[in-house]
């Protein structure tokens, strides 16, 4: 049996190891393309013709939701921001934004949430998940693990409660991480509110996010993807060790993607015309990074999922 502490030392260097190789990846991928033809693609999608759009926005205060609300406000969407903490009043004013505050970490609120969705939106056409939380301490709410519960759970919920605002033609996009490859797989009843680390709660999130989205695609009628949007230096990593926060602060924003750039690839990702429904991306690219997780494993994270939104709905 391999204690929990070299299994979240294990993680914890893979993941490193990892960033390095995607941050260089990225730098190549980020010089090589042309950013005009990127945003040339995005401006002439069939998703941004017609009469006024209305969109989701989780996380729309956070270092890539913000500028994901930019982009599409200039895309002339209307956009409903679903934000949270001390910077949420730090998007643009704008006659096609509203504001909505809610701790994606209680699902009282997310329920709060919803219903006030419901009353105030009559379609939703795209929903982009950028809420999401790394490395934190230890917490369980309501039996849930914190990393599950804002990196999965709560958006799920949001996603059940508003189904009905879907159009067919709705897409959601999930934001996810590379670092789903390095969890350990360990696959039970009590998965949601495991915790062997911090490192391995966050890239065990991330993998359950991936085969949610995937089997989501599999058994309702959704248009989903979820895509890797870089290592971007952030907010993301508050929780981080002093040293990590330091170097993030002050070093990775002149070596790593931009805010702005992520944007971009969420975008282009959201509103492609080749949507592989169910998909994770990487860089526009198809990555199977569910590969070696069985149709049973799949299909009991997607029942738990599921269970847990029932008990809420009630």
């Amino acid at each position: 049996m391999v204690s929990c502490g070299l299994i979240e030392l294990w993680v914890m260097v893979k993941i490193y190891l990892l960033a390095a190789f995607l941050a260089i990846r990225e730098l190549i991928f980020d010089h090589l393309c042309d950013k005009n033809s990127f945003s040339s693609e995005i401006s002439q999608s069939e998703c941004c013709k017609g009469p006024l759009r209305c969109v989701i926005v989780t996380g729309a205060n956070g270092t890539i939701g913000s500028e994901v609300v930019k982009d599409l406000l200039g895309l002339g969407f209307r956009v409903h921001a679903l934000v949270h903490g001390v910077h949420k009043n730090t998007l643009p004013v704008n006659p096609l934004l509203f504001l909505h505050e809610a701790d994606f970490s209680d699902i009282h609120e997310v329920r709060r949430l919803t219903a006030t969705l419901i009353k105030s939106v009559t379609r939703i056409d795209l929903v982009v998940c950028c809420a999401g939380v790394m490395l934190a301490d230890r917490k369980i709410i309501d039996g849930i693990e914190s990393h599950f519960m804002v990196n999965v759970m709560s958006q799920a919920f949001l996603l059940d409660r508003i189904e009905n605002l879907f159009t067919p033609s709705t897409r959601i996009v999930f934001l996810s991480s590379a670092t789903a490859r390095c969890s350990y797989h360990q696959f039970g009843e009590n998965m949601l509110s495991e915790y062997i680390g911090p490192y391995q709660a966050y890239a065990f999130s991330k993998l359950l996010l991936a085969v949610f989205v995937s089997e989501s695609a599999r058994e309702r009628s959704w248009s989903i993807v979820s895509l890797h949007p870089g290592t971007v230096p952030g907010g993301l990593y508050r929780n981080a060790n002093s040293v990590v926060r330091f170097v993030n602060r002050h070093f990775l924003p002149y070596l790593m993607r931009t805010p702005e750039t992520s944007s971009r690839l969420v975008l282009h990702t959201a509103l492609r015309h080749d949507f592989s429904n169910g998909c994770y991306y990487e860089d526009t690219k198809v990555v199977n990074v569910c590969q070696g997780i069985s149709e049973n494993d799949r299909k009991q994270i997607y029942q738990e999922v599921q269970r847990r939104i029932g008990i809420w709905r009630c």
